[in-house]
């Protein structure tokens, strides 16, 4: 039994044979292709079709930006207000005000703790209350 296509040509229907091939000599695993996938990807996508993932249900932890001289690493405006016991919108407010030294890069904006240290005890007062 012949089909029309929509090309005006005719093929046969496509059928699961054996072996979990199409009758064309397609693997049913290679079906679902990403447009334009790298191999990398499409080894991901055969990977979830055959079930083989568990490794990678755990979330990935995002590695830690540091100097490039490898010098300490470079902390966020969330790790430097939890550090400082303060709010991130503090954090906002005191490099606005030239309290924190910071480095800005495109959105991102980052921190060196030992440069913080250095900057606060040079500018900050301490205030003491009479007895």
């Amino acid at each position: 039994m012949k089909t029309q296509t929509g090309n005006g040509g005719t093929s046969p229907p496509q059928t699961l044979g054996a072996a979990g091939r199409m009758d064309g000599g397609i693997p049913t695993a290679r079906l679902v292709q990403l447009a334009q996938a790298t191999p990398d990807q499409q080894a991901l996508v055969d990977a979830i079709l055959a079930g083989r993932l568990p490794a990678l249900t755990a979330p990935v932890p995002a590695p830690v930006p540091r100097d490039p001289a490898g010098g300490e690493p470079y902390l966020n405006k969330k790790e430097v207000a939890e550090r400082l016991g303060i709010k991130p919108r503090t954090c906002d407010q005191w490099m606005a005000e030239g309290r924190l030294v910071f480095y800005k890069v495109g959105r991102s904006v980052r921190f060196r703790w030992s440069e913080i240290q250095a900057h606060l005890a040079q500018t900050a007062r301490v205030c003491r209350r009479s007895a």
